[in-house]
């Protein structure tokens, strides 16, 4: 039947309104349309054109409907458990050692096996594992994307957990429908959902540092800021975001300066100097090995008296307490100076995980990596298995937990409202505003399934240790709490 029997089929039924308005039923069965003496062939024309979006819209709706039923009797007719295979994508190489898979990727494993056990989540589901080398490269990050995808057809992407591996994957990602979760990545441009459509963050991106910075400058009524950073890993991250947040919010950037690793004390030098004419806050977005270069250049040029005030970026620190060695000390004949300076600073955190459990956790990782199947993919990627000789899990190991807490409950719910849970898009819509108890803490995800991190603000002590003075949580709804 073509589309013209269907519609004039539709308008045979259908209630007509003529151009002024007057009512009628149809009622000529011989013909799909009556047409009385008043109907001119415009007002049909006009009719037509009142009823098509009606006739499409009732098609689209028969069409839904009718794939909905196919979709329910098909979820019917599937055989429980299902499958799930996660494919981990992360550096198997030891440079990385915040992040790297040798140092956490038997994360994954405790948390499957925690799953399982777990009597909120579905029976309904059963996982496994798979990994391949991101490296810190999109290039191969990209490849290896790939290849989970079309090889080992997997159902979740874990990683790659820094932001130059994690862009192409996410971009792969969100073009096969397929959820893709990062442990680390801090890149402000994935708040780009357009873009990004199937991503979830279990650390929380730098710009939400950005923001709380903000918070900060608003406190005080603070309108300036002179801005230096890295370009290395997370700091290029961390220094991107807080500029960008800056700028969208009238503080004025009165100089900024970025540079590659390790810079020659006269990069450090001139860039002191301009930024001591230009403004008093002064934000340093740098490794440890750098900030201590310059806050010792800056005490050098009489920068540390009070006159100025610096803020010390970290990402994550090890312990609640940061010791000397963690924030200023070098052990050398600079210390008593480093820590003179180091009192004009106050030191910018995320909030540390140390309690016993993480710690726990943390040294079972480190054991795991000794075992099936993980000792094959060290075998495989590693040389000399001592470079695996450490008595802990890295710190971000915690994070991979909560990445693979966060795919299940996710993926728990999709299948319990009854959507498509091979969706990316559909389980990506269950990670917004979700909250739920993790390793790392309370775990509040925002409208864009990003955490909210929690802050803290460390001051230097008597003796030489940086304590908090002020920590920003994050309630259920995402509010923020300040102590």
């Amino acid at each position: 039947m073509e589309i013209n029997d269907l519609f004039n089929q539709f308008l045979f039924h259908c209630k007509c309104i003529d151009v002024r308005g007057h009512a009628y039923w149809s009622q000529n069965t011989e013909s799909r349309f009556h047409q009385t003496t008043e109907t001119t062939k415009f007002q049909k024309s006009a009719a037509a054109m009142l009823y098509w979006p009606v006739f499409i819209m009732s098609i689209c709706s028969l069409t839904t409907g009718a794939i909905s039923s196919v979709m329910s009797q098909y979820s019917k007719n599937l055989t429980w458990p299902q499958h799930f295979k996660i494919g981990l994508l992360a550096p198997w190489n030891a440079s990385f050692d915040d992040y790297s898979a040798l140092t956490s990727a038997s994360a994954v494993s405790i948390a499957i096996e925690a799953i399982q056990k777990d009597p909120t989540l579905s029976d309904k589901m059963v996982f496994s594992v798979v990994t391949k080398d991101s490296g810190c490269l999109s290039k191969k990050a990209a490849g290896n994307a790939v290849k989970l995808f079309i090889e080992d057809n997997i159902d979740v992407f874990i990683g790659p957990p820094c932001s130059t591996a994690c862009r192409p994957a996410a971009e792969l990602a969100s073009y096969w429908n397929k959820p893709i979760i990062s442990w680390v990545a801090t890149d402000p441009d994935f708040n780009d959902r357009k873009t990004f459509s199937t991503l979830g963050r279990i650390l929380g991106p730098f710009s939400k540092m950005g923001s709380f910075m903000l918070e900060v400058f608003k406190q005080y009524n603070w309108k300036r800021v002179v801005v230096i950073s890295s370009n290395y890993f997370v700091w290029s991250d961390a220094g991107r975001a807080i500029r960008m947040v800056f700028e969208q919010n009238n503080v004025t950037i009165a100089y900024s300066s970025d540079f590659d690793r390790l810079p020659p004390t006269s990069y450090i030098t001139r860039v002191l100097l301009k930024a001591k004419e230009e403004g008093r806050i002064i934000i340093l977005v740098v490794p440890k090995e750098d900030r201590r270069r310059f806050m010792l250049r800056a005490h050098d040029l009489g920068m540390t008296k009070g006159e100025f005030v610096f803020y010390t970026i970290e990402l994550l620190p090890d312990e609640n307490v940061l010791n000397p060695e963690d924030v200023w000390a070098g052990n050398d004949e600079r210390d008593r100076q480093a820590m003179q300076a180091f009192q004009a600073v106050f030191h910018v955190t995320l909030a540390a995980l140390s309690n016993s459990e993480v710690n726990e956790f943390r040294k079972e990782v480190a054991r795991r990596m000794r075992l099936p199947p993980w000792n094959e993919y060290v075998s495989k990627y590693v040389d000399v298995w001592e470079m695996l000789d450490f008595p802990m899990g890295d710190k971000y190991s915690p994070f991979l937990y909560d990445a693979i807490r966060l795919y299940a409950i996710s993926l728990n719910e999709t299948i319990v409202k009854g959507m498509d849970f091979r969706s990316g898009e559909d389980i990506q819509a269950n990670m917004k505003a979700k909250v739920f108890d993790g390793m790392t803490g309370r775990i509040v995800l925002d409208d864009i399934a990003d955490r909210e991190p929690d802050y803290w603000i460390t001051d230097m002590s008597p003796n030489g240790t940086f304590i908090r003075i002020a920590e920003v949580l994050n309630g259920d709804l995402g509010e923020r709490v300040s102590y």
